[in-house]
């Protein structure tokens, strides 16, 4: 008989497992001040502030919440897309990044850094031709905002 198999042993894990997903859970507490206001006042530009924050420290998944629950109130933020593919990125999760990034730039096609990023990942990701395209698109616009 395995140690997994003795009397109470599974819910012990169970309850260990569930604990740290509320551990995980309970880490995305930013600064109170922020999110008090995101609660009370859920704007785009007070999710991009406690988003960023959480970024900043690290605390990319909660970035990620919080670009996300932002979105459903403004689903046409390129902007939102864009701090959620950056969240991503920066959590080791670049090929769930790369559809964000790519909504940003449908939504907002003249803002370079959505391009750079994205090149950067499919480069990353091995998909020259790809990266090339966006790297060629972002030096577009950067030729059109010099004009």
């Amino acid at each position: 008989m395995g140690i997994l198999d003795r009397a109470g042993t599974k819910w012990v894990l169970l309850a260990t497992c569930l604990g740290t997903v509320a551990t995980a859970h309970a880490a995305c507490t930013g600064p109170q001040p922020l999110v008090t206001k995101l609660h009370a006042h859920p704007t785009t530009e007070n999710a991009v502030v406690l988003g960023s924050w959480y970024a900043s420290h690290k605390q990319f998944d909660c970035a990620v919440e919080t670009f996300r629950g932002a979105l459903k109130a403004d689903p046409n933020s390129a902007q939102l897309h864009y701090l959620e593919g950056l969240a991503l990125a920066g959590g080791s999760h670049p090929s769930e990044a790369i559809p964000a990034l790519k909504e940003s730039i449908r939504l907002d096609p003249q803002v370079i850094k959505p391009h750079l990023m994205l090149a950067y990942l499919y480069d990353e990701a091995g998909r020259h031709t790809d990266a090339e395209e966006q790297w060629r698109q972002s030096h577009g616009q950067i030729g059109r905002a010099h004009v």
